[in-house]
């Protein structure tokens, strides 16, 4: 593995010279060089490896090529590595089909290419209202509680302004986030853990 740091794109002219050793025509095209201003031609040269993968902030695979000409991303981390663990180049995923397979999107570990963990939002979507005041009170009738009344007796419990929000999402939000703290909150006030709600989250989901 080696890391090239960040390509910085600058422009660069290439001479034609006739017999002489006089310019006849200059061409100029943007070329990327190091953070030491060497020339990514010469980098890679010297240190050649079978992938070349560039990293964003977050260590999020933007790009993964085996042609080095093809991994000149300037204003990322790029690293060249000698496996490939198991995903393929983005250009070589899409051509066959298999995007599933790129790396793009990947996280780089450290020492290996990891699929990026899902998030909240993709674990547990966003629900239609429906569905979570169904999820109410099915799970009170199974517990053989009023979970209806303990959660309107919660939201009476909190501080304003959160009373006065929650009531209002009550009423008119149509589609509810598990992101929203609202959830937690009032859980934690009736005894329903995090883990609880994420799996009546669930449930409601495939209702």
């Amino acid at each position: 593995m080696h890391n090239f740091g960040k390509l910085e794109a600058r422009p660069k002219t290439f001479d034609t010279l006739d017999g002489d050793g006089n310019v006849i025509s200059s061409t100029t095209v943007i070329a990327m060089y190091d953070a030491n201003g060497v020339l990514w031609q010469e980098l890679v040269a010297q240190y050649s490896c079978a992938f070349y993968i560039a990293l964003d902030g977050a260590g999020t695979i933007v790009s993964m090529e085996q042609d080095p000409s093809q991994s000149q991303v300037p204003g990322y981390l790029i690293l060249g590595i000698d496996e490939s663990f198991g995903y393929l180049p983005g250009s070589v995923a899409i051509a066959n089909g298999v995007p599933a397979k790129s790396a793009l999107g990947k996280l780089w570990s450290g020492s290996a290419i990891v699929a990026r963990p899902l998030t909240r939002e993709e674990l547990f979507p966003p629900l239609a209202k429906w569905r979570v005041e169904a999820i109410i009170d099915l799970h009170g009738q199974q517990q053989q509680i009023d979970l209806r009344s303990q959660i309107d007796a919660a939201i009476e419990a909190l501080p304003e302004p959160d009373r006065t929000i929650a009531k209002s999402k009550r009423v008119n939000v149509m589609e509810y986030s598990r992101t929203d703290q609202l959830f937690d909150l009032i859980g934690s006030a009736i005894n329903i853990s995090a883990d609880e709600i994420d799996g009546l989250w669930s449930q409601a989901a495939a209702l």
